[in-house]
């Protein structure tokens, strides 16, 4: 098993979900090489060197993780045409960042990049080459052939008390805060180091763990781990472990809920 980052590039289905409201494109898609992901990863937790993206008729290359509407369009020759200058960009760019692509691409999908070009600034691609049969086996190979771990087990028994969570605004901290001064350690947000408030306890136990609401994406602000950011952004190839992101231990907790609050008067949401 190898530790090396790989990037798979997956052609988008024929065949998708029909659910209203955006989904993530590994969710939306239907098709055979989705459900060996998917099936997958219903086992495994997702393997740190894995980054998904997807070649769309639609949208062009997006991460896996992209939200995208339904829609019923397919790759045509115009469309490779206008989509290649693009996506050809934008795969030089995440190329750079990981050791291996592979392209599992069908025909009419592999002409909406430039290989060459992508050669040239010296990201190496692999192409799947056979049938769908042939690239299934081949997804799974390479999904198996990661280091990988179990999904985690339920959770043991709730304690008899309750449980107090921080929620995850955006609660940075400037981790070379000057307190002498009670200055900042950079005038720039953009240029201190900045954590998580639960990242700087030192072991100690600051809560049960961190809420995590789905507010952050769909409300009118869009912040945090959930905060909006478009199909072809980086942070779309795979999802960003929440423990490490939040310094969390074993015994701690990361708990989701729908942020109703946030679209109650929303009738197209209710």
């Amino acid at each position: 098993m190898g530790s090396d980052k790989q990037l798979v590039v997956l052609s988008c289905s024929a065949k998708k979900r029909d659910d209203d409201g955006p989904l993530p494109a590994l969710e939306r898609y239907n098709g055979p090489l989705y459900k060996v992901l998917r099936s997958f990863l219903r086992e495994a937790a997702w393997p740190s060197s894995l980054s998904v993206a997807v070649m769309s008729a639609e949208y062009g290359l997006i991460g896996g993780l992209a939200q995208i509407e339904d829609y019923d369009q397919r790759m045509t020759r115009d469309l490779s045409d206008k989509w290649r200058p693009g996506s050809t960009k934008t795969l030089q760019a995440w190329g750079q960042q990981h050791d291996s692509v592979s392209l599992v691409l069908g025909k009419d999908y592999l002409p909406a990049l430039d290989r060459n070009l992508l050669e040239q600034r010296g990201i190496n691609t692999k192409v799947v080459q056979g049938g769908i049969g042939t690239k299934l086996g081949c997804l799974r190979h390479l999904l198996h052939g990661m280091e990988h771990q179990a999904r985690p087990a339920k959770p043991d028994v709730l304690p008899g008390r309750p449980l107090y969570f921080l929620p995850d605004w955006d609660d940075m901290l400037d981790k070379h805060f000057d307190f002498a001064t009670d200055r900042f350690s950079k005038p720039k947000k953009a240029d201190r180091e900045e954590v998580h408030c639960t990242t700087l306890m030192d072991g100690k136990r600051m809560s049960d763990g961190v809420l995590v609401s789905l507010a952050q994406h769909i409300g009118k602000s869009s912040k945090g781990v959930l905060k909006k950011i478009t199909e072809n952004h980086d942070r779309n190839l795979a999802p960003e472990p929440m423990r490490e992101r939040f310094g969390l231990a074993e015994d701690q907790w990361v708990f989701g809920d729908c942020g109703a609050f946030s679209y109650v008067d929303d009738p197209n949401r209710r």
